[in-house]
């Protein structure tokens, strides 16, 4: 749209790298799913991104969070790219290897975590929806108790 383009362009003037797309809500939700799919996967098994990658049945668990995320987002009518499966295992491959997902430093750190914004919104759309997932299920359910102590902490901290 003209109001995109002349956004994109007051972006750039000012030395930001953006990139326009025809089908935001398709990017927006390939960007939520691996988000969402790395996040809960890193915060649960407490490692970096080269050791979620490198083990097999890691990487599996992270595709797996992934592909229903995708299926929600299908499922709600989001125009779904074909690419953003093979777009979010790339990212997740490019990811630098000693990193760790945010969610996964507020765990470590007793920090308010995004659980219920990311795994928690893929589990409670899935259910309205009628959607099976059960790699976010588990993910969700193992972190919701410390997430749950963190804020209970925070709470009382404040």
């Amino acid at each position: 749209s003209r109001r995109g383009e002349n956004l994109l362009q007051r972006f750039q003037e000012a030395g930001w790298r953006v990139n326009l797309h025809e089908n935001m809500p398709g990017m927006l939700w390939k960007k939520f799913a691996y988000i969402a799919g790395s996040a809960a996967v890193c915060a649960a098994a407490n490692c970096v991104y080269e050791e979620m990658r490198t083990k097999p049945e890691t990487r599996a668990l992270i595709q797996h969070a992934i592909e229903e995320a995708l299926a929600v987002g299908r499922a709600k009518g989001a125009p779904i790219m074909s690419d953003s499966l093979a777009w979010a295992m790339d990212s997740l491959d490019r990811f630098p290897g000693q990193g760790r997902a945010s969610m996964a430093k507020d765990f470590t750190d007793m920090r308010p975590v995004e659980l219920e914004g990311l795994t928690g919104t893929v589990v409670r759309m899935a259910r309205e929806l009628d959607v099976p997932t059960p790699a976010n299920d588990f993910l969700y359910a193992i972190l919701k108790p410390s997430a749950a102590r963190i804020e209970a902490l925070n709470s009382a901290g404040s």
